[in-house]
């Protein structure tokens, strides 16, 4: 009796709000009827799918949007310190992120990022709340170095 576990219970108050607000907490990965069909998970994508259908059947489709900033006069690796922090953020959440960061190489992410999210506003019409930073690519770049001679 002793070394029996004691059962956890959620919250109540909090258990009952997400279930009113239609949020579910549980998912049955087999399909409604007995037919032992699974249905794929709620955490990955089926491999291949470029497209997804929403609640009401409708494809949506991805989009990709970018911004570039060339000549920058930082070391790539010094600015990938910073570019780890916010991949795979939400832009919002990024962006904040980036105006708390002490690092150089933040102002300049911020920039990017701020970039790319009024393209995606202007240029492709999406919902600037609903964008996720994908991809943050650094290129070597020379262009601030100066060439050397040796004086005699």
């Amino acid at each position: 009796d002793m070394l029996r576990p004691a059962a956890v219970a959620p919250s109540s108050s909090l258990h009952q709000l997400i279930r009113n607000a239609g949020i579910s907490t549980t998912r049955s990965l087999l399909a409604a009827d007995d037919a032992m069909v699974p249905v794929s998970s709620p955490l990955s994508s089926p491999l291949g799918a470029a497209e997804e259908t929403d609640r009401k059947g409708a494809v949506v489709k991805r989009t990709k949007v970018q911004a570039i900033k060339k000549d920058i006069k930082q070391s790539p690796k010094k600015v990938n310190l910073v570019a780890k922090l916010v991949r795979g953020m939400r832009v919002e959440d990024a962006l904040l992120q980036l105006q708390v960061t002490v690092k150089r190489a933040a102002k300049t992410l911020y920039q990017v990022i701020h970039s790319a999210r009024a393209n995606a506003a202007h240029n492709h019409g999406l919902d600037a709340d609903k964008l996720i930073v994908g991809k943050i690519r650094l290129q070597q770049s020379c262009s601030h170095f100066t060439s050397m001679s040796a004086i005699n």
